[in-house]
């Protein structure tokens, strides 16, 4: 019958209204396993996730099992009073996505439900960009694929597929949702090497996307040669540093214009100049997966191009030593060197 507040009770026993004496007292136990949260509120709709209610009153020990709507499982056994109590969730029934949560001491009887654990269908992710970063971190990972749950906790996992150090053998980041398909995470420091990446939607279940990620050493730049080009484009440009990577995502941006670049060595990349609106100053940076750049500390220069409309006189001798004139236009003094070139012999401008 009902009873007005949990705890032991004894039991008496009438016949024909008249007390039948017990050889020991005989006690009922009320409990309230009435429950006031519960994590993580969400899980697989394949089942397995470990779900852990608070309970309003330290009896986690009695709860034999927990009803997921109309699923009915064991509890994992608690040890000690305490008031938080472990269910594994059933498989979803079909076409179910809420399912009221309710505990009981004899797999009979179920408290009133007031929680409600949510089923998800498992995400999975198509392609991942990029596939490598620097190691010091910051490296925002697009998964691209489906079921990605707007949830808070959204998150990645990478595990070293290595023998890295153990701290960085499993390292968990939060997620960010952008819709259904899309989600993003964001790398913290690494060491060098491979990390499998995982997904998560409820903090607790990880779901392997089949991609890797490599940590690599930070790129340096140390050195640009020539330090300016033409508006125009075109001009071949030597960057020197370190940590240059063989890849079709090597490319170097002048501002916010990307060109790819050559990989000549792990110390030395090639690039070719984009057009540019007039002369100018610019950030020149390097990047080995197309998103996390290093800039060179200095500037890097554009100039209108030159325009060679006259020389006199057009004569010398084959000694050599004539001096020039030459009459056109865009010349500058700010550049840091400009050259004449008779046949294949280079000679400075005075």
């Amino acid at each position: 019958r009902m009873h007005g507040a949990p705890g032991l009770t004894m039991v008496g026993i009438v016949l024909e209204e008249v007390s039948v004496a017990a050889e020991s007292r005989i006690y009922f136990d009320y409990v309230d396993l009435v429950g006031t949260s519960l994590y993580p509120p969400s899980g697989s709709v394949q089942g397995g996730t470990e779900v852990a209610v608070v309970l309003r009153h330290d009896r986690a020990d009695i709860v034999s099992h927990c009803r997921f709507g109309g699923s009915i499982v064991e509890a994992i056994v608690t040890p000690g009073p305490g008031n938080v109590a472990k269910c594994r969730s059933p498989p979803a029934l079909p076409e179910v996505d809420l399912a009221p949560l309710a505990l009981s001491t004899n797999g009979i009887d179920f408290t009133a439900s007031y929680l409600n654990f949510t089923y998800l269908s498992d995400p999975f992710v198509d392609r991942m960009e990029p596939l490598s970063g620097p190691g010091v971190g910051g490296t925002e990972l697009m998964l691209l694929g489906g079921n990605f749950a707007n949830r808070v906790a959204l998150g990645c996992r990478l595990v070293a597929a290595g023998s890295l150090e153990k701290s960085q053998s499993n390292v968990i980041v939060d997620g960010q949702w952008y819709t259904d398909e899309t989600i993003s995470c964001v790398t913290p420091p690494l060491y060098p090497g491979d990390y499998s990446v995982e997904v998560t939607m409820n903090g607790i279940d990880y779901v392997e996307t089949g991609f890797y990620f490599v940590a690599e050493p930070t790129v340096t730049v140390s050195n640009v040669s020539p330090a300016f080009g033409r508006s125009s484009g075109g001009t071949l440009v030597t960057i020197y540093g370190s940590n240059f990577v063989l890849g079709s995502a090597l490319v170097c941006r002048f501002d916010d214009d990307t060109v790819p670049a050559t990989f000549k060595s792990t110390n030395e990349v090639e690039c070719s100049t984009p057009t540019h609106v007039g002369p100018g100053e610019t950030v020149l940076s390097v990047s080995n997966n197309g998103k996390d750049f290093t800039s060179w500390p200095e500037t890097f220069r554009f100039y209108n191009d030159l325009v060679m409309g006259s020389f006199v006189p057009q004569r010398g001798t084959t000694r050599g030593g004539t001096k020039i004139e030459i009459r056109g236009g865009n010349f500058s003094d700010t550049l840091d060197s400009v050259y004449c070139v008779f046949d294949n012999e280079v000679l400075m401008i005075e």
